[in-house]
């Protein structure tokens, strides 16, 4: 519904300002400019923190943006898990990569000898590929990229294990002298051993591995620590010391 002027209150309103002098005049508009500050009604109290966010030279978006624009942004943990991902289920192709000394011709025969590999036995690579999509609905089930972002000791600790086996034959004294190829070959293969149990290197599936063994059994136990600690009363009242002493060194459970 809009409200319509009386014309005999306007024009008797516009008198009475006529009637006034300068200075009250000047008195009246100072006092409306503090109420409201460019018309807008606003209180005395948003009108101060109006006027102190304009006087600054670069005030930038508001907290409640920038809450957002944090929330956006992707954390450490999960750029990390999204990369590993990634790097997992590309190891065939990093193995057609890394088979012979670089070249087209190679690369071509390379190609060719890991697809008939894979088309006479499809298992070990579809096996693969099927944990690496297991395993990552697992880790955003338990959390896994928030607590790698929270430095949770629990899921740095397997994390770090897998690093270093997979990438002992870029540091190794066993691997000094070999090219660099062949130590990215070495790496990609015992990596995606230690994650997945899957050799690109022969296209066999090698569960009887201790390094996949180790590795799940910290990564998995980790994340059963942590929904224990975190889920349960119990766990809470245990795990509350152990939290509190990480919490001092800026880790966490």
């Amino acid at each position: 519904m809009v409200k319509v002027k009386d014309p005999a209150r306007v024009a008797a309103g516009r008198a009475a300002w006529a009637r006034k002098s300068a200075a009250e005049k000047a008195k009246v508009r100072a006092r409306l400019s503090k109420v409201r500050p460019g018309g807008t009604g606003k209180t005395k109290a948003v009108a101060k923190s109006t006027r102190a966010v304009s006087t600054r030279s670069n005030p930038g978006p508001p907290a409640e943006e920038k809450k957002n624009a944090k929330r956006r942004l992707p954390g450490v943990g999960r750029m990390y898990t999204d990369t590993k991902m990634g790097i997992m289920a590309a190891a065939p192709l990093t193995e057609i990569a890394t088979r012979f000394p670089f070249s087209v011709d190679k690369i071509q025969v390379a190609g060719a000898e890991v697809y008939n590999e894979i088309a006479k036995d499809p298992v070990p690579v579809i096996m693969h590929e099927g944990i690496i999509a297991a395993d990552r609905y697992l880790d955003k089930k338990m959390g896994q990229a928030g607590a790698l972002s929270r430095r949770s000791l629990t899921a740095v600790l397997p994390e770090g294990y897998a690093a270093l086996k997979g990438g002992l034959p870029l540091y190794g004294s066993r691997y000094k002298g070999r090219s660099a190829r062949f130590r990215l070959r070495e790496a990609n293969a015992k990596l995606s051993v230690s994650q997945t149990g899957y050799n690109p290197i022969v296209n066999r599936s090698m569960y009887d591995d201790g390094t996949l063994h180790r590795y799940r059994s910290l990564k998995h136990g980790g994340q059963a620590v942590r929904w224990i600690a975190n889920r349960t009363k119990i766990g809470q009242r245990v795990a509350a010391p152990f939290k509190k002493m990480l919490g001092s060194i800026g880790l966490s459970i």
